[in-house]
């Protein structure tokens, strides 16, 4: 492992986000950008917040942190009630990969950092609907990672019950779709 991260290497960080977005303790903005949802956590003091657009972006900094041998959380809307959505390493949030496409026979596509209402709202312009939670601000990504309870889950299952595909970048900075038929042990992991 190489020895602890400088200055340098934090600027050569934030030059690599699509984003340029990376907030460090002292700078403005920070404050705000490493406060989670439950205000249990608010002790925690990442060592940065960097600001994702894309999967690249997500693994640029794995490999920071590999690099560095520093913690690592994934945040899109901050909800882990055990607190994983921050840490003392790098926080690499998410919310900016929020689109939403439709597709075919009522599929659609999401961004892992939608938040939930964002997603009942665009799902409801198009007559859709899906079982999932009650809080508005909670990332697609996390609700539906752990289960998804909601309204409708009574009918239409859990929001995991209902997921076709993933897709995500692993720890090792491979960016991997996961599926019924494709990284099978991925999708049911």
């Amino acid at each position: 492992m190489a020895s602890l991260e400088c200055t340098a290497d934090w600027q050569a960080l934030r030059q690599a986000l699509s984003t340029r977005r990376l907030l460090q303790p002292g700078q403005a903005g920070y404050p705000q950008a490493r406060l989670l949802f439950d205000p249990r956590f608010d002790g925690q003091r990442p060592a940065a917040v960097a600001y994702c657009r894309t999967p690249g972006d997500v693994a640029t900094c794995l490999s920071f942190v590999r690099r560095f041998a520093m913690p690592v959380a994934a945040r899109s809307g901050g909800h882990s009630y055990a607190g994983w959505s921050g840490t003392t390493g790098l926080t690499v949030d998410v919310t900016e990969m929020n689109s939403f496409r439709l597709g075919a026979g009522g599929t659609v596509t999401v961004g892992t950092g939608l938040h939930l209402i964002d997603f009942y709202h665009r799902l409801a312009e198009h007559g859709l609907a899906v079982p999932g939670g009650s809080c508005p601000t909670v990332g697609i990504a996390g609700l539906t990672l752990g289960g998804g309870e909601g309204w409708l889950m009574g009918r239409d299952g859990l929001t995991i019950d209902n997921l076709l595909a993933v897709g995500g970048v692993t720890a090792d900075g491979q960016a991997v779709t996961a599926s019924a038929e494709h990284n099978t042990d991925l999708f049911w992991a």
